[in-house]
């Protein structure tokens, strides 16, 4: 059987199993349905109507003003707040949804394999990190077609509507490539181009996230892929989501058997799932029909097929899939490129315990309480994973990474982590710049570059779709940012006053970031992650630097006491005390 046949195969095989799906589903559609003749635009539950309020909003997908303005003018219970946001996010877009919809579409390519001396388009890819590809696994059932097979980036009309010139490329699964049948998903990397220079450079990528509010049922997603093998083309809003199931998001849209492998996105251009079949209406039997009610023959052709809806599987069940595979260091690199949203940045030196070594006695080390464990060198020191030098800069808006404007430094940096808008305080990861000290030292009378290292970091655990974490460390020591924060050209240093002695640093860290994000948000900028802000911690040095100073211990605040008086002090105490922090100041 030849490549093709066998994709084709393979494609009807996924479209059975979501027809099946599609009537296990009934009963839900039934109900989303009546809530929605109802009134409900946006039937689905509290929970997930709250998440993803809270991501348009942290995410910039509105602006508050908006928001306030949807909520504004009568009492209104939670889901119909909701609601009326979700509505004013749906029917309103900012001008930046259509570039922003470029930068998206440059990342999907058309996907050929080679056989008998043609061409033949069998589906559609888009990247998910600056070297990976993302596609079906009925497109590439094994590495062997993923090896003969053509990437096809800018395969599209331009402006004039006139064929622009493409880019190929091709895959090096023998490197890395991790598919599964029933997810119905491939990865596999992209070679770069002549110089080094990986495509994620040049195209962008897209960063997938582990965590829900992406989507709720009733609101539109867009479909970009090359339906048919023909250029590039978009199904844009106009479609809905019909039903969310365990693995998989059921949709209306219009798409043909050439979108499989096409990203989903919603209107923000979050990849929200991975487009991989059409949904045929079949008879009591499971027999697919057509249009015309008839049975449907192999030989009729997809034209025929009456198609009921489309299937994606979901990107946050892809990620968990990816999270639990027994893979080595070097392959898991790889999907540590994927971005912190993605929950595996750090497997490459967080193995599960479960592939651990034994012990002395013979025995294998239990698991630890997330079922994930450091790599610890020979020296007992846990490594942090090496970031990759060929990364692109990080995007500020969360969504697509976009390509390098400029060409590659000859230094590149020494990681270019995308930086994403907080979705939850619990879920800050832990620094991983950190080493072990024996429990004995004292971070102030190490010298001020090691007092930041004195602490052990806890293991970041597996990924989760709620952002729920393990608890934050509580330390009382320095806090580096993360590895590229801001491309790394950059800095932001949050510098603590007195009375934090008692502090602890992560927390305090992660509320100034919120209150920073807050104000960012109703200016209309891209807010920041808590972990790439530097946070020196000093409380303690800065009581002992200021005891032998002070002839009151009392904080400045209570010594001034009266507004009017710390306007223009009178009493001679008070007003040393006054000049003196006014003089520590300017200094």
């Amino acid at each position: 059987m030849d490549i093709a046949a066998e994709v084709r195969e393979n494609r009807a095989g996924h479209s059975k199993a979501a027809a099946k799906r599609y009537r296990w589903s009934g009963s839900d559609r039934a109900a989303t349905s009546h809530r929605q003749q109802q009134g409900e635009a946006f039937p689905d539950t509290p929970e997930m109507l709250a998440a993803r309020t809270a991501r348009l909003v942290q995410r910039n997908g509105l602006p508050v003003e908006a928001a306030l303005e949807a909520t504004r003018t009568e009492a209104l219970d939670r889901p119909m707040m909701y609601e009326r946001i979700l509505g004013v996010a749906k029917d309103l877009q900012a001008w930046s949804f259509l570039p922003r919809g470029v930068r998206a579409a440059r990342t999907v390519a058309r996907i050929s394999v080679r056989e008998n001396g043609r061409e033949i388009p069998i589906g559609t890819g888009f990247l998910v990190s600056p070297r990976l590809l993302l596609t079906n696994h009925h497109v590439f059932p094994d590495a062997g077609v993923a090896r003969s097979a053509i990437v096809e980036f800018d395969a599209q009309v331009t402006v004039d509507n006139t064929p622009e010139v493409s880019r190929r490329f091709v895959l090096d699964p023998d490197a890395f490539f991790v598919a599964d049948q029933a997810l119905d998903f491939a990865l596999a990397p992209v070679v770069p181009d002549a110089t080094g220079r990986p495509v994620g450079e040049t195209f962008g990528w897209n960063r997938l996230s582990v965590q829900t509010g992406k989507l709720v049922i009733g609101e539109p997603v867009n479909i970009i892929g090359h339906p048919s093998g023909r250029l590039k083309e978009i199904s844009i809003r106009e479609n809905r989501l019909e039903a969310r199931l365990d693995d998989f998001l059921q949709y209306q849209t219009d798409t043909e058997p050439g979108s499989s492998g096409s990203p989903v996105f919603n209107d923000q251009w979050e990849v929200t799932a991975l487009h991989h079949s059409g949904v045929p209406r079949t008879d009591d039997r499971g027999r697919i029909l057509r249009r015309d009610g008839q049975v449907w023959r192999e030989g009729d052709g997809d034209d025929a097929v009456d198609w009921v809806s489309n299937e994606g599987v979901r990107v946050s069940v892809i990620l968990k899939h990816l999270a639990a595979l027994p893979l080595d260091d070097e392959r898991l690199a790889y999907l540590s490129e994927m971005g912190p949203e993605s929950g595996l940045q750090n497997l490459a030196t967080t193995q599960t315990t479960a592939t651990a070594p034994p012990s002395a006695d013979g025995r294998s080390a239990p698991p630890s309480a997330d079922g994930l464990s450091a790599a610890p060198s020979a020296d007992g020191e846990t490594i942090p994973p090496v970031p990759d030098a060929q990364a692109v800069p990080p995007a500020m808006d969360g969504q697509t990474v976009p390509p390098s404007e400029d060409a590659r430094p000859a230094t590149p940096p020494q990681d270019t982590r995308p930086v994403s808008p907080p979705q939850d305080t619990r879920s800050e990861p832990p620094s991983q710049d950190m080493r072990t000290v024996p429990p004995a030292s004292d971070p102030r009378s190490m010298p001020p570059s090691e007092a930041w290292r004195s602490v052990v970091p806890s293991q970041g655990g597996p990924p989760v779709e709620a952002g729920v974490r393990a608890a934050p460390l509580r330390t009382r020591t320095g806090l580096p940012a993360a590895p590229g924060a801001f491309g790394g050209a950059k800095h932001l240093v949050f510098l603590h006053g007195r009375n934090h002695e008692k502090c602890v640093p992560e927390e305090v860290r992660r509320n100034w970031a919120a209150g920073l994000n807050c104000g960012l948000t109703r200016a209309g900028l891209p807010t920041i992650v808590p972990a790439d802000a530097w946070f020196p911690f000093y409380g303690r040095r800065l009581v002992d630097a200021m005891r032998p100073l002070e002839a009151l211990r009392r904080s400045p605040r209570l010594a001034v006491g009266d507004p009017v008086e710390a306007a223009a002090p009178a009493a001679g105490s008070t007003r040393r005390l006054y000049e003196r922090l006014i003089v520590e100041a300017a200094a």
